[in-house]
C-alpha cells in the first residue's frame, strides 16, 4: 500500500474571485488592466510635462541672469558717460538688422570711464570708448551663424588721441580703423544668443515734455560753457537710455539652427525679452 499523500498536497488552488465570490471573467481582466494603463499613462504625461515646465524654468531663469549681467555692464558705462569738447562726436547709435524676424540690431558707441579698460595706469586718464554690438558671424568655418552680443573697449591714450579729434565716431570702429580689432581694443562676448539688441534715447524737451528717439543718432559736440550741445533741435538735454535685449534659450538655438521651425515660431516659443531706462545725469543741459 502507498504512503497517503500529504494534506498540503490535497489542497486545491484557490480562484480569483470579486467579492461575490465568483471569478473574474477575462474581460474584466481586460478592463482592469486598460484603466492601469490609462492610470499609468496619465501619470507619465503629467510627470512630462512637470519635467518640460521645469526645464523651461530653468532656462528662463538662464536667460534672466544673462540679461542681468548684460544689463548691468551698460548701465555702468552709460552711467558714467563723458560729453567730449568739440570736435569730437561723443555717442554714435546706428540701426542695422539681425536677419532674426526683423529684429533691431543697433550699434551703440560712446565715452565713458570704463574701469576695465585696457593698460590702466593711475595717470594714464580716464576716458575710454566704449562699443556694444550684436554680431552674427559662424563660430568656425562652415559652421552655423552664431548671434552674440560684444563689447569692445579702447584704451585711454587712444581715446584721447583719436576719439578727441573724430567727428564720427563710427568710423573708428570700422575695420582697419583706430578702435577696430587692429587697435588695443579689447573685445569680448558679453552674451550668447542675443538675437536683438535695440537702444531709444529719452530725451527732454525745451518745454519738458520728454521724447525718444532711436537710431540713427548723432550727439556731440559739447561747446564750451555748455551754451549748446550735440543734441537734436528743441532738445534741451539727453536723460536717459532704454536698452531692450531679446534672447534665445538654449533649446530655442538649437531650433534655430536646426531650421526646424521659422525665425518667427522661434522667437515666439523661445524668445524672451527683457528692457531697462539707464538714467544719463553727465550730459550737459542746453540752456
Amino acid at each position: 500500500m502507498s504512503a497517503p499523500h500529504p494534506s498540503f498536497l490535497r489542497k486545491e488552488l484557490p480562484v480569483i474571485s470579486g467579492r461575490s465570490g465568483r471569478s473574474f471573467t477575462l474581460i474584466e481582466l481586460m478592463v482592469a488592466m486598460a484603466i492601469s494603463l490609462l492610470l499609468a499613462a496619465l501619470v507619465l504625461s503629467f510627470s512630462t510635462k512637470l519635467i518640460g515646465d521645469l526645464a523651461r524654468q530653468n532656462e528662463r531663469l538662464q536667460t534672466q541672469a544673462v540679461a542681468r549681467f548684460v544689463l548691468n555692464r551698460i548701465s555702468q558705462d552709460l552711467g558714467a558717460l563723458v560729453p567730449l569738447p568739440p570736435p569730437a562726436e561723443w555717442l554714435n547709435l546706428t540701426g542695422a538688422s539681425t536677419n532674426f524676424a526683423n529684429i533691431s540690431g543697433n550699434d551703440l558707441m560712446f565715452f565713458t570711464t570704463a574701469r576695465d579698460r585696457p593698460a590702466k595706469e593711475a595717470l594714464d586718464g580716464s576716458l575710454s570708448a566704449v562699443s556694444y554690438r550684436l554680431i552674427v558671424q559662424p563660430l568656425q568655418s562652415g559652421g552655423d551663424d552664431f548671434f552674440g552680443l560684444y563689447r569692445a573697449v579702447m584704451g585711454a591714450e587712444e581715446s584721447f588721441i583719436h576719439g578727441s579729434a573724430s567727428e564720427d565716431l563710427a568710423t573708428l570702429w570700422t575695420n582697419g580703423g583706430p578702435f577696430s580689432s587692429n587697435g588695443s581694443s579689447r573685445s569680448s562676448l558679453l552674451a550668447q544668443n542675443v538675437v536683438g539688441f535695440r537702444v531709444f534715447l529719452n530725451f527732454q524737451n525745451e518745454d519738458g515734455t520728454l521724447e525718444s528717439q532711436e537710431a540713427p543718432l548723432q550727439l556731440g559736440p559739447v561747446w564750451s560753457g555748455s551754451a549748446a550741445v550735440g543734441l537734436p533741435d528743441n532738445i534741451r538735454r539727453l536723460v536717459s537710455a532704454e536698452v531692450s535685449l531679446t534672447i534665445l534659450s538654449q533649446r530655442g538655438e538649437q531650433a534655430r539652427a536646426e531650421g526646424t521651425l521659422s525665425n518667427e515660431e522661434v522667437l515666439k516659443k523661445y524668445g524672451d525679452t527683457y528692457s531697462r531706462i539707464i538714467s544719463i545725469n553727465s550730459t550737459p543741459a542746453r540752456k
